[in-house]
């Protein structure tokens, strides 16, 4: 009650170091997690480069203003994704376990972002047959206790937390098409030049890529399928397809 009535009487504070906190700094520290993400597949100045493109991305700048969760869960996804293909690239129990850890508290977040933990048995597969069972139970074991101490009500109040996952899943739906979030969410947040990139590096290495650039792209494709079936309209729900494109465009 006491937080409520603060809250009635002066939203200022709350705003303010809100945004600061879930907005401005966790959007910033994006930009160290793209390049981290690029230095994973292409190398160094390809991961500058594609830093440089999404700190000036409209829609990260955008929603980097705001008091959502989005920030930070584009954060750890991201982060995650990076730790989990320099291990496929390298091996390593520290890039397991810390990928593990990004992906739990990314779906922390925001639920869906679960989404990002198929590309842990994927990485493990490319690796070298002998130690794939235990570092599968590794990650997900991670990922788990990640998920469970940075959202505790999974256990607290399970009931509660399904009920709220039905009611979000039917709220607003929409008539999904292919294109939208490509040429109103994906082209408005970056750019046509870049998207068209994106695009094109995305065929290239599905085409004829090697594995770790398949592995790539493995997570931005089997997101945008998502929000185009069963997400909704909004513009921010291509956030994390941002440091894909704009690292994999560079």
């Amino acid at each position: 009650d006491a937080f409520k009535d603060a809250f009635l009487e002066d939203p200022a504070p709350f705003t303010l170091w809100g945004r600061v906190a879930l907005g401005v700094a966790l959007g910033t520290a994006g930009i160290w997690a793209t390049y981290r993400l690029g230095r994973a597949v292409a190398g160094r100045p390809a991961a500058l480069a594609g830093a440089a493109l999404f700190a000036v991305s409209f829609l990260a700048v955008r929603d980097a203003h705001f008091l959502y969760g989005d920030m930070g869960m584009l954060l750890c996804a991201t982060l995650s994704a990076a730790c989990w293909l320099r291990y496929a690239r390298r091996g390593g129990r520290r890039d397991l376990l810390l990928g593990g850890v990004a992906c739990g508290i990314a779906a922390a977040f925001k639920y869906n972002a679960a989404l990002f933990g198929i590309l842990l048995p994927a990485a493990i597969l490319s690796r070298p047959s002998g130690r794939r069972a235990r570092d599968l139970a590794l990650g997900t074991s991670a990922a788990i206790a990640a998920l469970l101490l940075a959202h505790p009500f999974l256990l607290l109040a399970p009931g509660a937390v399904l009920t709220s996952i039905r009611h979000e899943a039917k709220s607003q739906a929409w008539t999904p098409t292919w294109t939208h979030h490509f040429t109103y969410s994906l082209a408005g947040g970056i750019g046509w030049p870049l998207a068209i990139a994106a695009l094109a590096a995305a065929g290239a290495a599905i085409a004829r890529g090697t594995l770790r650039m398949r592995l790539f792209w493995t997570v931005p494709i089997l997101w945008y399928l998502y929000i185009t079936l069963a997400a909704q309209p909004y513009a921010r729900y291509v956030l994390p397809i941002l440091p894909f494109a704009c690292a994999g465009g560079a």
